[in-house]
């Protein structure tokens, strides 16, 4: 499928987009060890090296410097994940949190349900502060994505724990995602919530911008919106990286 995902990069004129490979290279630390018995059951070194490879079905980084991937965040497992991701010469790495303390974020059984809404959000705003503090990531993805069942904690809470990341994080270089794809989840609204990213921009945290396209045909979704929530947060451009170097360029662009 991923030749596929190339030709709508090119159709939507994404010049300046690259394509994520989701994984979560290590198990979280009530599972086992990483190991290569569990890399190799999720393909993660298969297919970082399959990108990785010049294979000309996969040369994006010859037209236009983009590259991979996406590595879920798990606390106690640093160091496991920094060996595992540094054989490959990424372009960039996108850090996000599905899983947290053996519960899901957006999965059951869910966080939410074992914390109450206000323990989840505060556990979950808390490990995303640490996995940006990490330096192994150069952008969040949906960044808060604990929202996405629709369900929060009161506005004075969410906004609390907001500006606490939003300084936390404002000396790491970590961007924060504008992500489309929660238009199309229960939450029914973009990642991050206009608050968050109006707090982040406040303290230059830079930003990208995704559709979290899982399929080829919803590359681009939704970019319009998406370009609206970075202007009202007073963003002018967006992140990009070559080789782990950011750059801005204009999101209009």
């Amino acid at each position: 499928m991923v030749p596929e995902f190339f030709q709508f990069f090119v159709s939507l004129c994404l010049c300046g987009a690259g394509l994520a490979e989701a994984q979560s290279p290590v198990p979280a630390p009530s599972v086992a060890p990483a190991s290569p018995e569990f890399l190799d059951h999720y393909n993660f070194h298969l297919s970082a090296d399959a990108l990785s490879s010049g294979d000309e079905r996969f040369s994006w980084q010859t037209h236009f410097g983009g590259d991979l991937d996406l590595v879920d965040y798990v606390p106690g497992r640093e160091d496991d994940t920094r060996a595992i991701l540094a054989p490959y010469p990424w372009d960039y790495l996108l850090g996000s949190i599905h899983w947290l303390d053996g519960f899901g974020i957006d999965d059951p059984p869910r966080l939410l349900d074992e914390l109450g809404v206000e323990g989840a959000w505060r556990r979950y705003f808390e490990a995303l502060t640490a996995a940006a503090r990490t330096g192994l990531f150069d952008s969040l993805s949906h960044p808060d994505v604990v929202k996405i069942f629709g369900v929060r904690p009161s506005r004075e809470v969410v906004e609390e724990l907001h500006d606490g990341f939003a300084v936390a994080v404002a000396d790491t270089g970590v961007a924060v995602e504008v992500s489309t794809a929660g238009l199309h989840k229960q939450v029914g609204e973009l990642y991050p919530d206009p608050h968050l990213l109006a707090a982040c921009r406040a303290r230059r945290i830079p930003a990208t911008m995704a559709s979290d396209a899982h399929y080829p045909d919803v590359v681009g979704r939704d970019f319009d919106r998406a370009r609206e929530l970075l202007r009202s947060a007073g963003y002018e451009t967006i992140t990009v990286f070559d080789a782990r170097k950011a750059t801005q360029v204009s999101f209009d662009e």
